[in-house]
C-alpha cells in the first residue's frame, strides 16, 4: 500500500471543520508524545497506537456526523464536550472547595474548643 500524498490532502479538505480540528490537535498531541514514548522505559508504544487509531476513528466519527446531520454543531458540540465538561466541574469544585472553607467546615479547633466549653467538669473524672 503506497501511501498518497495528495489523496490524504484531498480525504482531509473533505472532512468537516470540527473534525479537521480534531485531527490537528491530534496530530499537534502526537508529535508532544513521541518522545515520551520512546524515550521512558514505562511508556509503551502499544499505548502510542492505541491512541492514533483512536484518535482516526474519533475524527471519522465526527465527519460521519457532519455528513449525517447537513450541519457542523452536534459535532462541534461533541468535540466541544470534554473541555464544557472539564470547565463546569472546576467551577462546582472551586465553588464548592470556597464555601467550605469560608463557611468554616473542616476547622477541628473551633469543635475542639466547643467540646471543652461544654464540658466544665470533664478535669475532674478519671477515665
Amino acid at each position: 500500500m503506497k501511501l498518497n500524498l495528495n489523496s490524504l490532502k484531498k480525504q482531509f479538505n473533505s472532512m468537516c471543520n470540527p473534525a479537521k480540528f480534531y485531527l490537528v490537535l491530534t496530530l499537534v498531541g502526537v508529535i508532544a508524545y513521541i518522545p515520551t514514548v520512546f524515550l521512558r522505559k514505562h511508556r509503551s508504544p502499544v499505548q502510542f497506537s492505541v491512541h492514533v487509531v483512536l484518535a482516526i476513528v474519533w475524527a471519522v466519527f465526527l465527519n460521519w456526523v457532519c455528513t449525517l446531520t447537513k450541519s457542523n454543531k452536534l459535532s462541534w458540540f461533541l468535540l466541544l464536550l470534554p473541555i464544557l465538561l472539564l470547565v463546569i466541574f472546576l467551577v462546582l469544585f472551586l465553588v464548592g472547595g470556597i464555601a467550605f472553607v469560608t463557611l468554616g467546615g473542616g476547622n477541628k479547633k473551633d469543635g475542639a474548643e466547643k467540646d471543652s466549653e461544654e464540658c466544665t467538669d470533664c478535669g475532674n473524672k478519671l477515665y
